[in-house]
Protein backbone atom coordinates (compact mmCIF):
# COMPACT_ATOMS: atom_id res chain seq x y z
CA UNK A 1 0.00 0.00 0.00
CA UNK A 2 2.81 2.42 0.85
CA UNK A 3 4.40 1.80 -2.56
CA UNK A 4 1.07 2.55 -4.26
CA UNK A 5 0.64 5.84 -2.35
CA UNK A 6 4.19 6.88 -3.21
CA UNK A 7 3.60 6.15 -6.90
CA UNK A 8 0.39 8.19 -6.91
CA UNK A 9 2.16 11.12 -5.20
CA UNK A 10 4.94 11.14 -7.81
CA UNK A 11 2.37 11.01 -10.62
CA UNK A 12 0.48 13.99 -9.19
CA UNK A 13 3.70 15.97 -8.91
CA UNK A 14 4.58 15.30 -12.55
CA UNK A 15 1.12 16.34 -13.75
CA UNK A 16 1.39 19.53 -11.69
CA UNK A 17 4.75 20.31 -13.28
CA UNK A 18 3.28 20.02 -16.79
CA UNK A 19 0.36 22.24 -15.77
CA UNK A 20 2.72 24.97 -14.58
CA UNK A 21 4.89 24.65 -17.69
CA UNK A 22 1.84 25.09 -19.89
CA UNK A 23 1.33 28.59 -18.45
CA UNK A 24 4.82 29.75 -19.43
CA UNK A 25 5.57 31.33 -22.81
CA UNK A 26 2.26 33.10 -23.50
CA UNK A 27 1.72 34.80 -26.86
CA UNK A 28 3.38 38.23 -27.34
CA UNK A 29 1.41 41.16 -25.94
CA UNK A 30 -0.94 42.71 -28.49
CA UNK A 31 0.22 45.95 -30.07
CA UNK A 32 3.92 45.12 -30.23
CA UNK A 33 5.84 45.84 -33.42
CA UNK A 34 6.17 42.13 -34.08
CA UNK A 35 2.39 41.67 -34.23
CA UNK A 36 1.26 44.86 -36.04
CA UNK A 37 0.53 44.21 -39.70
CA UNK A 38 1.54 46.68 -42.41
CA UNK A 39 -1.21 49.25 -42.99
CA UNK A 40 -2.73 48.90 -39.51
CA UNK A 41 -2.65 51.41 -36.63
CA UNK A 42 0.97 51.91 -35.42
CA UNK A 43 2.22 49.62 -38.19
CA UNK A 44 4.37 50.50 -41.18
CA UNK A 45 2.75 52.26 -44.16
CA UNK A 46 2.26 50.43 -47.43
CA UNK A 47 4.94 50.97 -50.10
CA UNK A 48 2.80 53.62 -51.84
CA UNK A 49 2.49 55.72 -48.66
CA UNK A 50 -1.06 54.68 -47.72
CA UNK A 51 -2.70 52.80 -44.84
CA UNK A 52 -5.92 50.93 -44.21
CA UNK A 53 -9.23 52.84 -44.29
CA UNK A 54 -9.50 55.43 -41.52
CA UNK A 55 -5.72 55.73 -41.02
CA UNK A 56 -3.10 57.95 -42.61
CA UNK A 57 0.63 57.67 -43.21
CA UNK A 58 2.74 60.04 -41.07
CA UNK A 59 6.48 60.35 -40.56
CA UNK A 60 7.08 59.35 -36.93
CA UNK A 61 10.70 59.52 -35.75
CA UNK A 62 11.85 59.44 -39.36
CA UNK A 63 9.79 56.39 -40.42
CA UNK A 64 6.43 56.18 -42.25
CA UNK A 65 3.85 54.91 -39.74
CA UNK A 66 0.05 54.48 -39.83
CA UNK A 67 -1.73 56.78 -37.36
CA UNK A 68 -5.26 57.87 -36.58
CA UNK A 69 -6.52 61.37 -37.35
CA UNK A 70 -6.04 62.37 -33.70
CA UNK A 71 -2.31 61.68 -34.05
CA UNK A 72 -1.87 63.89 -37.14
CA UNK A 73 1.02 66.37 -36.70
CA UNK A 74 0.42 70.04 -37.31
CA UNK A 75 1.94 71.94 -40.22
CA UNK A 76 4.21 74.97 -40.24
CA UNK A 77 2.69 77.27 -37.65
CA UNK A 78 3.93 80.35 -39.49
CA UNK A 79 2.00 79.46 -42.63
CA UNK A 80 -1.42 79.42 -41.02
CA UNK A 81 -2.23 76.35 -43.10
CA UNK A 82 -3.83 73.11 -41.98
CA UNK A 83 -1.58 70.06 -41.51
CA UNK A 84 0.15 68.91 -44.67
CA UNK A 85 -1.23 65.94 -46.42
CA UNK A 86 -3.40 62.89 -46.28
CA UNK A 87 -3.25 59.79 -48.39
CA UNK A 88 -2.68 59.76 -52.12
CA UNK A 89 -5.22 58.95 -54.80
CA UNK A 90 -4.48 56.89 -57.89
CA UNK A 91 -3.84 59.94 -60.07
CA UNK A 92 -1.43 61.94 -57.94
CA UNK A 93 1.82 61.70 -55.98
CA UNK A 94 2.06 60.54 -52.37
CA UNK A 95 0.82 63.14 -49.87
CA UNK A 96 3.16 63.15 -46.87
CA UNK A 97 2.37 64.40 -43.38
CA UNK A 98 5.14 66.01 -41.35
CA UNK A 99 6.00 68.65 -38.76
CA UNK A 100 8.28 71.42 -40.02
CA UNK A 101 10.20 73.96 -37.97
CA UNK A 102 8.32 77.24 -37.75
CA UNK A 103 9.80 80.03 -39.88
CA UNK A 104 11.06 82.38 -37.12
CA UNK A 105 10.39 85.67 -38.90
CA UNK A 106 6.90 84.94 -40.20
CA UNK A 107 5.34 87.81 -38.28
CA UNK A 108 7.40 90.47 -40.02
CA UNK A 109 6.61 91.28 -43.63
CA UNK A 110 9.55 90.62 -45.97
CA UNK A 111 11.81 89.77 -43.02
CA UNK A 112 14.64 87.30 -43.60
CA UNK A 113 16.45 85.17 -41.05
CA UNK A 114 20.16 85.42 -40.27
CA UNK A 115 21.42 82.01 -39.14
CA UNK A 116 24.76 81.67 -37.36
CA UNK A 117 25.50 80.72 -33.77
CA UNK A 118 22.11 82.28 -33.07
CA UNK A 119 19.24 83.47 -35.27
CA UNK A 120 17.73 86.91 -35.81
CA UNK A 121 15.31 88.62 -38.20
CA UNK A 122 16.46 91.29 -40.61
CA UNK A 123 15.03 93.61 -43.25
CA UNK A 124 18.49 94.45 -44.58
CA UNK A 125 21.30 91.88 -44.45
CA UNK A 126 23.30 89.51 -42.25
CA UNK A 127 26.80 89.55 -40.80
CA UNK A 128 29.65 87.97 -42.75
CA UNK A 129 29.60 84.80 -40.64
CA UNK A 130 25.83 84.31 -40.98
CA UNK A 131 23.60 82.66 -43.59
CA UNK A 132 20.72 84.70 -45.04
CA UNK A 133 17.53 82.61 -45.26
CA UNK A 134 14.40 84.12 -46.81
CA UNK A 135 11.83 81.32 -46.64
CA UNK A 136 10.91 77.78 -45.65
CA UNK A 137 8.24 77.49 -48.35
CA UNK A 138 6.18 79.51 -50.82
CA UNK A 139 4.08 80.68 -47.85
CA UNK A 140 6.70 83.32 -47.01
CA UNK A 141 7.27 84.35 -50.65
CA UNK A 142 4.05 84.18 -52.60
CA UNK A 143 6.35 82.59 -55.21
CA UNK A 144 8.65 79.58 -55.18
CA UNK A 145 11.17 79.22 -52.34
CA UNK A 146 14.46 77.98 -53.83
CA UNK A 147 17.91 76.83 -52.74
CA UNK A 148 20.72 76.93 -55.32
CA UNK A 149 22.69 73.73 -56.01
CA UNK A 150 25.97 75.35 -54.96
CA UNK A 151 24.40 76.17 -51.59
CA UNK A 152 22.85 72.81 -50.69
CA UNK A 153 22.57 69.20 -51.82
CA UNK A 154 19.24 67.44 -51.45
CA UNK A 155 19.06 63.75 -50.52
CA UNK A 156 15.37 62.87 -50.34
CA UNK A 157 14.11 59.89 -48.36
CA UNK A 158 12.04 57.06 -49.83
CA UNK A 159 8.34 57.97 -50.05
CA UNK A 160 7.74 60.13 -46.95
CA UNK A 161 10.84 59.18 -44.97
CA UNK A 162 12.86 62.18 -43.79
CA UNK A 163 15.79 63.11 -46.03
CA UNK A 164 18.55 65.69 -45.69
CA UNK A 165 19.46 69.07 -47.17
CA UNK A 166 23.22 69.48 -46.76
CA UNK A 167 24.40 73.11 -46.62
CA UNK A 168 27.84 73.65 -48.14
CA UNK A 169 30.62 75.30 -46.16
CA UNK A 170 31.02 79.02 -46.86
CA UNK A 171 27.47 79.55 -48.14
CA UNK A 172 26.32 83.15 -47.60
CA UNK A 173 22.76 82.99 -48.93
CA UNK A 174 20.44 80.03 -48.43
CA UNK A 175 16.77 79.84 -49.41
CA UNK A 176 15.55 82.73 -51.57
CA UNK A 177 12.23 83.77 -53.09
CA UNK A 178 12.12 83.34 -56.85
CA UNK A 179 10.27 85.50 -59.36
CA UNK A 180 7.99 82.64 -60.44
CA UNK A 181 6.13 79.60 -59.13
CA UNK A 182 8.94 77.14 -59.92
CA UNK A 183 12.66 77.08 -59.20
CA UNK A 184 15.35 76.91 -61.84
CA UNK A 185 17.04 73.75 -63.08
CA UNK A 186 19.08 72.02 -60.38
CA UNK A 187 17.63 74.09 -57.56
CA UNK A 188 15.82 72.62 -54.55
CA UNK A 189 12.26 73.92 -54.15
CA UNK A 190 11.07 74.13 -50.55
CA UNK A 191 7.40 73.54 -49.77
CA UNK A 192 4.74 73.02 -47.15
CA UNK A 193 2.35 70.92 -49.25
CA UNK A 194 2.17 69.26 -52.67
CA UNK A 195 0.37 72.36 -53.96
CA UNK A 196 3.66 74.27 -53.61
CA UNK A 197 5.44 71.85 -55.96
CA UNK A 198 5.53 71.40 -59.75
CA UNK A 199 2.85 69.03 -61.05
CA UNK A 200 3.54 65.41 -60.20
CA UNK A 201 6.04 66.09 -57.41
CA UNK A 202 5.54 65.38 -53.71
CA UNK A 203 6.43 67.58 -50.74
CA UNK A 204 8.53 65.51 -48.34
CA UNK A 205 10.36 66.37 -45.08
CA UNK A 206 14.12 67.00 -44.96
CA UNK A 207 16.49 67.91 -42.14
CA UNK A 208 18.99 70.71 -42.71
CA UNK A 209 22.54 69.64 -41.85
CA UNK A 210 26.06 70.32 -43.06
CA UNK A 211 29.09 72.52 -42.32
CA UNK A 212 27.43 75.66 -43.68
CA UNK A 213 24.26 75.39 -41.61
CA UNK A 214 25.62 76.88 -38.40
CA UNK A 215 24.40 76.05 -34.92
CA UNK A 216 21.05 77.83 -35.26
CA UNK A 217 20.01 76.29 -38.60
CA UNK A 218 21.47 72.81 -38.15
CA UNK A 219 18.72 70.27 -37.42
CA UNK A 220 15.90 72.47 -38.74
CA UNK A 221 13.12 70.49 -40.44
CA UNK A 222 11.78 71.85 -43.73
CA UNK A 223 10.27 70.09 -46.74
CA UNK A 224 11.30 69.85 -50.38
CA UNK A 225 9.66 69.00 -53.69
CA UNK A 226 10.86 65.71 -55.17
CA UNK A 227 9.70 63.68 -58.21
Amino acid sequence: MRKLLAFLSIGAAVIGTFAVAACVGDDPAPGTSATIAQGELDGACFANGTCNTGLSCNVIEGKPKCTSSSDTPSGDASSGDPPSGGNTDASGPIVCKFQTTTFPCGGQQSANVCYGKTQSCTLTGCNADELLWACNSARQCGTACCVAPEVATLAAGINCTEGTLVIAAGAASGATCSSGTACGAGQTQLCQANADCPTGQRCTPVKIVGPGAGAALNGTIVAACVP
